[in-house]
Parts: C-alpha cells; sequence; structure tokens
C-alpha cells in the first residue's frame, strides 16, 4: 500500500479517491506541465485540453522521449516536439456512441458516423506526426472489444480502424517515421 503512485492534477479527485479506497497511501498529485524526477528519469503529465479528466504523459530516460497520448486529442498546445516514440490511439471505436442509439438513428446513419469516425482518426494521426516528429509511431490505444455475450450485435456494427492498417498508412505518409505493431510477446528495443 506504501508504493509511490502518481496521478494527475484534475479538478475531479476520483482518481486519488478510487485509490486511497484501496489502501494505497503513497498518492502523489501531479500538477499538468510540470516536470517530475523519478530515479534517472523524468515524466510530464499533460492535461487534454477538451475538458474531460484525461491525459497525456511524456516519459524522458537516457536522452529517449517517448510520448503517450492514450487518446487525447487536445495536448498540441502544449509545447512538445521531437519525440523518439509516439504511442497514440487508432481504433476510434471505444465508445458505444452511435451504435448503441439504434433507437435513435438508423442503420445507415450509423454506419455514416462510424466511418466519418473512422477517417477523422486518420486525419488525427497525421496531424500529431506532424505535431509532435516521433522518429517511431505505435498505434497504441483502441485495443477494446466487444467480448460480452449479450454485445454481439454491437460488435457486428461498431466496426473499427485496424491497427495493421494504421501503420501502412503512417509509412506510406511518413516514409521517414519507423512504426511498430505492438503484439503481445513482442519487444521493441528504442535504442536501435
Amino acid at each position: 500500500p506504501s508504493v509511490s503512485i502518481f496521478i494527475p492534477g484534475f479538478e475531479s479527485d476520483s482518481c486519488y479517491r478510487i485509490l486511497s479506497s484501496l489502501g494505497f497511501t503513497n498518492i502523489n498529485i501531479c500538477e499538468f506541465g510540470e516536470r517530475q524526477e523519478l530515479n534517472d528519469a523524468y515524466f510530464t503529465i499533460y492535461q487534454d485540453t477538451a475538458g474531460k479528466d484525461d491525459s497525456a504523459l511524456l516519459f524522458e530516460y537516457k536522452g529517449h522521449r517517448i510520448l503517450d497520448t492514450v487518446d487525447c486529442k487536445n495536448i498540441k498546445t502544449y509545447n512538445i516536439k521531437n519525440v523518439d516514440i509516439l504511442l497514440a490511439e487508432f481504433s476510434s471505436g471505444a465508445s458505444g456512441f452511435p451504435v448503441c442509439w439504434d433507437e435513435q438513428y438508423d442503420d445507415k446513419i450509423i454506419e455514416d458516423i462510424l466511418n466519418r469516425h473512422r477517417k477523422q482518426m486518420y486525419r488525427n494521426i497525421s496531424d500529431s506526426i506532424c505535431h509532435f516528429k516521433p522518429s517511431v509511431f505505435i498505434p497504441f490505444a483502441g485495443y477494446f472489444s466487444e467480448k460480452y455475450w449479450s454485445d454481439y450485435k454491437i460488435i457486428q456494427k461498431n466496426i473499427k480502424n485496424n491497427p495493421k492498417d494504421i501503420i501502412k498508412f503512417v509509412e506510406k505518409k511518413f516514409r521517414e517515421i519507423k512504426t511498430w505493431h505492438p503484439v503481445s510477446g513482442n519487444e521493441l528495443d528504442i535504442s536501435n
């Protein structure tokens, strides 16, 4: 329970309340944009300016800079450039919208909205690569899947982007950028 835990300084204290209710006692609240030292490494938490409790993490160790944007859309206001690795979302399908609104939308409208969201994800990835200028891009957030037995109808409609297709897109558009597909059991050596 005394392990050091670092959490974002959101206005809501939901992260703190959840962790402390589980018995953790060494919870450190980090201010956004403030570089934190941890042994020989550094990290900085950035707030998604979209107004939701979401954040990204810049991790720095031995001259390497790894930016994990998770699914943040609005951290480009921070002056983060030339990262070695950019981990970003790719699928655009972790929400139940619009698939779970089938009483409100017919199948054609749902399909159109999903297509629009998937195409927007490609634009977001392209914008993020142009902004953060990574050496390596990793499609990281978006492996959400509907596994519950009653979700069968949802999984049929909720078509998501595939990480392999995103990698092909990045390799074609940004020839100087390396990519890596995170697969269970594989390792990425950022030194080579």
